[in-house]
């Protein structure tokens, strides 16, 4: 499924384009919704963070964040791990202040909650839910379930929480220090971490605490004697497998998508008919192009980001459901500013993906950062090639 572009391919210039630049890495872009539409965006260097607030006037025709969120650190060694719009529109920012300080396994990372008009302003947070175990980026993945309660890390938070503030009402038995996903699954919620080629998913009884192991582990320590906190449903990994990304498609069929270390290309795994009780299911793996990110869109299409040379080129994939189950082509594909680091979407048809290009500084880091908006629908139908 690596594209092959044709020399007798003429890549024209994309409709609706539009270019933000970020001064540092913009590890995270998340779309708002609600009352104030735009983009939120992690600006992090190498000690700390901030999140850039772009409005929608932004986001259609450029220009200058419209607030900047400087979330409330206790170190000089923090950092930002993920963001996530909570349906109400709220911004719900994840930190770790103690990030390269050693903060593995402490009580010491925080979800700082940020009301829409308070997004605007760049004031302060509305609600702080403090004292968490963080991985080793703080709180670096979140998402919410359809009751309203929020999944930040390994601490889930009923709905009332997000508003009058309050603790934890379960903390799942999370073995791993990163993890890369969380998205909600069959009534429980499924991590991806990379780095431990684990695919951990937990059913409803760990979500009301009544059982805080996994459901399931694919890979990972999966099957070992090391394996000191097992699932109830162990599955050893196989080669390749390193889940990164991840979505469920309505059919409720999980795909996981991620690139070993050394690996040549990477792999997509299709997982159907999940059955905890019985412990059968399908899978099939599909090879993808090396170091592939995806991302679901809101027309059911999955775009799936790329990057070709670090600190220089990537480009982004979009795909028809059908095409990408099966193994087939994608039906565009847009080259961009940079490797591609995140990607979010508007319900208008238009992309957000963060980059980071322009080669190497003498401090290895790279010396561009944008973040590129297209508007996918525009440039649909028109030539697969189409140049960001």
């Amino acid at each position: 499924m690596t594209p092959v572009f044709s020399s007798l391919l003429l890549a024209s210039r994309v409709a609706g384009k539009v270019v933000l630049t970020t001064t540092s890495k913009p590890s995270h872009v998340v779309v708002l919704s609600g009352v104030e539409p735009g983009l939120a965006v992690v600006d992090q260097d190498y000690y700390h963070g901030q999140v850039l607030i772009f409005d929608d006037q932004a986001t259609r025709k450029g220009g200058e964040p419209a607030a900047i969120l400087k979330p409330h650190f206790e170190s000089q060694c923090a950092a930002i791990g993920d963001l996530f719009v909570l349906e109400d529109g709220a911004l719900a920012v994840g930190t770790s202040p103690f990030r390269l300080c050693s903060s593995y396994g402490t009580n010491s990372a925080a979800v700082e909650i940020y009301g829409a008009p308070t997004l605007m302003s760049g004031g302060d947070p509305d609600v702080v839910l403090s004292g968490l175990i963080g991985t080793y980026n703080g709180i670096d993945v979140m998402t919410q379930l359809s009751n309203g309660q929020l999944v930040a890390g390994s601490s889930i938070f009923v709905k009332e929480a997000l508003v009058q503030g309050g603790n934890a009402t379960a903390v799942l038995d999370n073995k791993y220090a990163f993890l890369d996903e969380v998205l909600p699954f069959q009534g429980g919620i499924a991590y991806t971490s990379r780095n431990m080629n684990s695919l951990l998913i937990y059913d409803d009884a760990a979500i009301s605490g009544e059982d805080l192991r996994p459901a399931l582990e694919i890979g990972g320590a999966a099957g070992t004697a090391h394996d000191f906190s097992p699932a109830k449903w162990g599955i050893p990994g196989w080669h390749n497998f390193c889940p990164e990304t991840s979505l469920v498609f309505e059919d409720g069929a999980l795909a996981v998508l991620g690139t070993c270390h050394n690996a040549e290309n990477a792999t997509l795994t299709l997982f159907e008919s999940i059955n905890f009780e019985a412990r059968t299911m399908r899978n099939s793996t599909f090879s993808m192009p090396k170091h592939a990110k995806m991302l679901a869109l809101p027309d059911g299409r999955i775009a799936v980001g790329v990057t070709t040379v670090s600190c220089g080129e990537g480009y982004v994939q979009v795909f028809e459901e059908s095409a990408l189950r099966s193994g087939g082509e994608p039906s565009l594909v847009l080259q961009t500013s940079g490797d591609v680091i995140s990607m979010a979407a508007f319900q208008d048809g238009r992309l957000a993906v963060s980059t980071e290009g322009g080669g190497r500084n003498d401090l290895q880091w790279c010396n561009k950062y944008t973040i590129d908006i297209v508007d996918v629908n525009a440039n649909t139908g028109k030539s697969t090639l189409r140049v960001i």
